[in-house]
């Protein structure tokens, strides 16, 4: 059976996740690994024109949040993934490659499920119990957003993040309930991010998600929002309000690069790598 299209846009960004195969650990430590990622996701920006809006390595897998202006997501990925592979390959020793298959995107058109897959993406090491909070796992680009970790890798400006920085994070570390949690993984995991039918109301969005989002507006009152439509990212915190069923959207605002030291990958010698197989 053909594989399905997948979906490009160059407004909307997508999720994306690639994972080790056999779900092993990836084969080298983590700082190597970090660094590594690092390098390329900067070659990624740079070479593709990929606009990076969130990174989190995890011992066995990457989640990222990425724009594909040029409609290149494809071939930029799997440069991506078969340049990290040989790298940590040649260091490991591992001849078979890191990658268990090509790597999963979900197209995100709007706003309300672009928070989604960000909390998501930034709460892995908390449903994971590696961190009591998203500060507390080092290898996550909300650490470099923050400077709490050096990196290259090119981030772009975090609206989301910085608009309301102490309500934001107050919101990043709170766990949704475990049905919240297990209704974005399944829509994360279509092409485009799409939560199943709500069983209650038989609508496509289920109201009920709204309320584990409401937390992190800062709007005027729900008699001032209008239906619900797709609009084009980032999307700023303050120019969204969440009700029943019902969200008012926000415009597309201008995004820089807010990474100010750039550098190409540096070459590593196996000698000075930990070959250890330990997870990240």
């Amino acid at each position: 059976m053909p594989r399905k299209k997948r979906q490009l846009h160059s407004d909307f960004p997508h999720h994306i996740t690639a994972r080790a195969h056999g779900r092993i650990a990836i084969p080298v430590n983590p700082e190597t690994a970090w660094e590594i990622f690092s390098d390329y996701l900067f070659l990624l920006n740079r070479g593709y024109g990929i606009q990076i809006h969130a990174f989190m390595m995890m011992p066995n897998h990457i989640h990222l949040i990425a724009r594909d202006p040029n409609c290149v997501l494809s071939e930029a990925m799997n440069t991506f993934m078969r340049d990290t592979s040989k790298e940590m390959g040649r260091l490991s020793g591992d001849v078979d490659g890191i990658w268990g298959s090509r790597f999963h995107s979900s197209l995100i058109t709007h706003s309300a499920y672009y928070l989604h897959a960000y909390r998501y993406l930034y709460q892995n090491p908390m449903r994971a119990k590696m961190a009591a909070d998203v500060f507390a796992y080092r290898y996550s680009s909300i650490n470099v957003l923050t400077g709490r970790l050096k990196g290259i890798i090119p981030i772009e400006e975090d609206h989301t993040l910085f608009e309301h920085l102490e309500g934001t994070v107050d919101w990043l570390n709170t766990l949704p309930p475990t049905d919240v949690i297990e209704r974005v993984r399944n829509a994360l995991q279509r092409k485009e991010f799409k939560f199943a039918r709500c069983p209650k109301t038989k609508r496509g969005y289920d109201p009920s998600l709204d309320e584990s989002i409401a937390s992190m507006t800062r709007l005027g009152p729900k008699s001032e929002l209008v239906p619900y439509r797709p609009v084009p990212m980032i999307f700023s915190m303050s120019e969204i309000s969440f009700g029943q069923s019902l969200v008012r959207m926000s415009t597309p605002l201008d995004v820089t690069t807010t990474s100010s030291s750039m550098r190409t990958p540096i070459p590593r010698s196996s000698s000075g790598a930990d070959m250890s197989s330990n997870g990240i």
